[in-house]
């Protein structure tokens, strides 16, 4: 796959399986359609895009997902989304910010591991649950910032590596 660089998939293609682009490193953009199903682990792993628009209509982001692409920078998940896989953007080192939709109530295992360059994470009113090594980012300390400020409550740590590495944690006073 060295000299895929760009791809939009035709309207008729509704579902993306496990592993359809893991480790095309020269894949720079890929447009997906409105409501497609992204069934599949690791559907981008290992890939060159540097920016990822999730369709509206997607519910779930598989295992994996975006994992070990080490260019991307931003990703845009849409407000349907509700299941985040383990890993799901571990390895993203250049990944800056991330906005997690409402409805999302658990961040996964390992969700942000080695995401060397992100700041913030902007979490849902939602979230309940972070389990193990959920917002872990090893490969940097002191790095990402978490804000609860819209939360209703404070999530469930599942171990105490949950949250850890991060140089900011914004609660506000009620909770």
């Amino acid at each position: 796959y060295s000299a895929l660089k760009n791809i939009s998939l035709p309207k008729s293609l509704m579902r993306l399986d496990s592993s359809v682009f893991r480790f095309c490193e020269s894949l720079e953009r890929v447009c997906l359609n409105a409501g497609m199903a992204l069934a599949g682990s690791s559907s981008f792993d290992g890939t060159g895009i540097s920016f990822l628009r999730v369709p509206e209509g997607v519910t779930s982001l598989p295992k994996q997902f975006v994992a070990s692409c080490k260019k991307l920078e931003r990703i845009v998940i849409p407000r349907g989304v509700k299941t985040i896989g383990d890993s799901a953007f571990s390895g993203c080192e250049s990944l800056l910010e991330i906005d997690i939709p409402e409805g999302v109530t658990e961040i996964p295992s390992w969700c942000f591991d080695t995401c060397k360059a992100l700041r913030r994470i902007n979490l849902p009113s939602t979230l309940t649950t972070v389990k193990s090594y959920g917002f872990f980012t090893m490969g940097r300390p002191n790095t990402a910032i978490l804000d609860f400020r819209s939360a209703r409550q404070i999530p469930t740590l599942t171990d105490q590596y949950g949250v850890s590495m991060s140089e900011k944690i914004f609660v506000p006073d009620e909770l």
